[in-house]
């Protein structure tokens, strides 16, 4: 499943809340090296995104102390502030229509440290 399903799918049909859920329940998670894997499931009802552009390349596991997959590194991305805008909206139409809300982040989520935010965290 990859980029083609932005052709098939109008983001503005997404109006309720239950149309929503559905829409991205039916959505399989996306491989690594789908196009989209980087903005998310959500972004196959988005307009076309930019790729976002890796500011700092690494070739070492984000943390030394669990196993990772050989594709994740603790490489950083960064959106382009169009990808950024129009990910921010969808994301606080979402928060709108959700009822509870969790937001699940990771490393580097509350500061950028080149080289060091993902590779930061110990047990």
């Amino acid at each position: 499943m990859a980029a083609s399903i932005n052709k098939h799918i109008d983001p503005s049909s997404s109006s309720s809340r239950s149309e929503l859920t559905a829409r991205l329940g039916s959505i399989p998670a996306l491989e690594p090296d789908d196009p989209l894997f980087k903005h998310g499931r959500g972004a196959v009802f988005l307009e076309k995104l930019d790729n976002p552009v890796c500011t700092w390349r690494s070739k070492r596991p984000p943390r030394d102390d669990h196993e990772a997959e050989p594709w994740l590194t603790a490489s950083e991305f960064q959106d382009s502030e169009k990808a950024l805008d129009v990910k921010a909206k969808e994301l606080a139409r979402m928060i709108r229509m959700s009822k509870k809300t969790v937001l699940y982040t990771g490393a580097g989520i509350s500061a950028q440290v080149i080289g060091l935010a993902a590779r930061s965290g110990s047990n």
